[in-house]
């Protein structure tokens, strides 16, 4: 019988960025390229198969840079559950 191994993909690097409505890795978001924006530098959690949300403040499409990935293999979460 032949062997398959499962190639995991290569986590998303700090600074990657999406823009509003696009499909985003999980991990830590941060508010950028919307200049003049009180939110700007907000960061946000987004979990698995979530897409990049419009600004909180005034709901125009913005860009997010990936501050901190999630940890390989996390549901979303960071790897902590609740007990």
């Amino acid at each position: 019988m032949d062997h398959i191994d499962r190639v995991e993909p290569e986590p998303p690097l700090v600074g990657t960025t999406v823009t509003s409505h696009e499909a985003a890795p999980a991990g830590t978001w941060e508010l950028v390229g919307h200049p003049g924006c009180e939110l700007l530098g907000r960061l946000r959690a987004l979990t698995s198969g979530e897409t990049a949300p419009l600004c909180p403040a005034c709901g125009a499409v913005v860009r997010w840079r990936l501050a901190y990935p999630a940890p390989n293999g996390a549901d979303g979460d960071g790897g902590h559950h609740a007990t």
